[in-house]
């Protein structure tokens, strides 16, 4: 299962965690590991990422993600790990992994002007979208088609996808719209909307943030059980965070332990952002008490624990 920790985890904990991470050995090609053993890490890379789409491990996604931890590519890091988070939804070395990698990028974008990718192109901070701008809301065309033609339609669209050049951008994302809303009882709906949601917010300069949302609040209320339900709660609360929208933060932080299943640790991890949105709502008694009561369960909460020391160590006294 994805997990997504809040903003504030302590930079001592993920500067250990992103250059240090364990990368077990087993099942990954020689060839890469010689690489990262002599210091070539891009190389090194390159190779790990090539054997990862011929067959995707867990060891590959950890031996990529900690690659692009200390090539400081943490964007591109936490985008390899998150497809490993649903093919091995216990593994707890890659959700930290990816949860550490998020935090880095949120980091990096909080103390810069703009993030650098590895194509050396600019991606603009998330913002909220201008007032009258596209939200990505379906249109008058993209009506759902009747229960019956749904499946054949989004199996032959998907097919068509496969055809497209990466260039095609504008076609690539009206097939995988027409998927999402035209034919929403198919099993293929829930996997076009994640793919929106990363065209609109990793392919686009500056973000279509309004558009991404848009896509992940349809995810999140119209396919509560898909394998990306728990991704879209995450990136929502990205979104909203680093866009100031802390009533939309409150609201998310406040449903989302309801209908995730989640360990302690996680449920408080909402409750600090449930506390962080209280905080920019300008109730900081509330959020004090929300934070005073993880840190009472730091036997079980130890990372939301951390997260509520420095949230309450901001606060007035």
């Amino acid at each position: 299962m994805s997990r997504r920790f809040p903003v504030a985890l302590l930079m001592s904990v993920l500067l250990t965690l992103a250059l240090a991470w364990p990368c077990p050995g087993a099942g990954l090609p020689e060839e890469g590991k010689a690489l990262e053993k002599a210091g070539k890490l891009r190389e090194a890379l390159a190779v790990f990422r090539a054997a990862l789409e011929r067959q995707p491990t867990r060891e590959l996604y950890r031996a990529c993600g900690s690659l692009c931890g200390k090539l400081r590519e943490y964007d591109l890091g936490r985008r390899l790990v998150e497809p490993g988070l649903a093919a091995f939804p216990d593994d707890e070395g890659l959700r930290k992994l990816h949860a550490l990698l998020n935090e880095k990028h949120r980091t990096a974008r909080a103390t810069g002007p703009a993030d650098f990718t590895t194509a050396g192109t600019v991606t603009a901070p998330v913002t909220a979208a201008p007032p009258g701008a596209d939200d990505g809301a379906p249109g008058p065309d993209e009506t759902p088609l009747p229960p019956a033609e749904q499946a054949g339609q989004a199996k032959k669209l998907q097919a068509e996808l496969r055809q497209i050049q990466p260039d095609e951008v504008a076609t690539y994302e009206k097939k995988l719209r027409e998927i999402l809303f035209r034919c929403p009882t198919s099993p293929l709906a829930p996997d076009a909307g994640w793919k929106l949601s990363n065209l609109y917010l990793y392919a686009q300069v500056p973000p279509e943030t309004g558009k991404a949302r848009t896509i992940l609040m349809h995810l999140w209320k119209n396919h509560p059980k898909c394998r990306w339900a728990t991704f879209a709660a995450n990136r929502l609360c990205t979104v909203f965070t680093e866009a100031g929208q802390h009533q939309d933060l409150l609201d998310l932080a406040r449903e989302a332990p309801t209908r995730l299943v989640l360990d302690p640790d996680e449920k408080a991890c909402w409750q600090c952002d449930e506390a962080r949105a209280l905080i920019g709502l300008g109730q900081p008694d509330a959020a004090r008490t929300i934070l005073t009561g993880v840190q009472k369960t730091w036997s079980t909460t130890p990372v939301a624990s951390k997260v509520a020391d420095q949230l309450l160590a901001g606060l007035p006294k």
